[in-house]
């Protein structure tokens, strides 16, 4: 009689978490705006968003950082200023905003494989990569494994050259599973993406000054951590687990193509960092954007875009 009533209970429980993952999953979404949802690049693992902007001679594609948090809305700011001088190609990258988010873990080597399938299959022509975070890592991986594609990087606030590669421990499998589980996945991950945290990660980690940004920037964040319904979370385990970790010191001795580093200078380390790298590269610029943190096009666009004019 007891393991019955407690056999209903976990039946009750489960139904009503199942009914809060759903709700969150419509409301989250549901004042999307897809007037401009811009072209698709029909990847071999699923389709991928991208927008295209301008018609320079030279091409530059854009990464933003992998993150559920991220998708190329971050480009906003630098988009016009940019594109009267180049053709941007500024994707959502496959797990984040508008693009495929496929069912299962991603590594680095998925994501170099992507880029060079993307500017091969899109762009058609050698080109310059300004990349993010952990993107940076996937592009700079992409030159190392698959040469003759990128003509020369901007890495934005790159991991430290000093992490290395993460054996996974039994402790992040275990994660991985409670994670892969349908409801009790959905919600662990609705809740580490809710809109409380939404607003942590901005205003402690992506910025410095959060309070000169425009309201938007929160509803974008949150909207790209629920395209998918969830499946956002794939991308988190990979990030949690060190999949997407890879030996930055290792791949920049492998290649010799051109390489600028952007620094926010409110990023804990950015001198150490900075330091690092030259210490890697003697011929490796760096240029730091004092106020701003891990996203410096969003807080400080107009110093960013000159700094790349005078890089590209």
């Amino acid at each position: 009689m007891r393991k019955l009533k407690l056999l209903k209970l976990a039946a009750v429980f489960t139904g009503i978490t199942q009914a809060i993952n759903k709700w969150i999953e419509i409301s989250s979404t549901s004042s999307i705006h897809t007037e401009n949802e811009g072209k698709v690049f029909h990847s071999q693992n699923g389709d991928i968003y991208y927008n295209q902007y301008g018609s320079g001679k030279e091409s530059v594609l854009l990464l933003h950082d992998l993150s559920p948090f991220m998708s190329s809305y971050v480009w906003d700011d630098v988009v016009d200023s940019l594109a009267q001088e180049y053709t941007l190609y500024i994707p959502d990258l496959p797990g984040c905003g508008r693009s495929c988010n496929p069912d299962q873990i991603s590594t680095t080597y998925y994501y170099a494989q992507f880029i060079r399938d993307f500017i091969q299959k899109v762009i058609g022509d050698k080109t310059t990569v300004v990349a993010c975070g952990y993107s940076a890592s996937a592009a700079i991986s992409s030159v190392v494994l698959f040469p003759d594609h990128i003509s020369r990087m901007i890495m934005v606030n790159p991991s430290d050259p000093a992490a290395k590669e993460t054996m996974v421990s039994s402790e992040k499998r275990t994660i991985n599973n409670i994670f892969r589980m349908p409801i009790i996945g959905n919600t662990l991950y609705y809740y580490m993406t809710s809109r409380n945290k939404t607003s942590e990660y901005i205003e402690e980690d992506m910025l410095c000054n959060p309070f000169h940004v425009k309201h938007s920037l929160y509803r974008s964040a949150y909207q790209a951590a629920h395209y998918g319904r969830g499946r956002g979370k794939y991308l988190l385990i990979s990030l949690k687990s060190g999949y997407l970790h890879c030996s930055m010191a290792r791949m920049l001795t492998k290649t010799d193509i051109p390489v600028k580093i952007v620094m926010g200078g409110q990023v804990r380390g950015q001198k150490e960092v900075c330091s690092a790298y030259k210490k890697i590269r003697a011929d490796l610029d760096t240029y730091t954007i004092a106020e701003a943190k891990l996203a410096p096009q969003i807080e400080q666009p107009q110093e960013f875009v000159e700094c790349l004019r005078k890089w590209l």
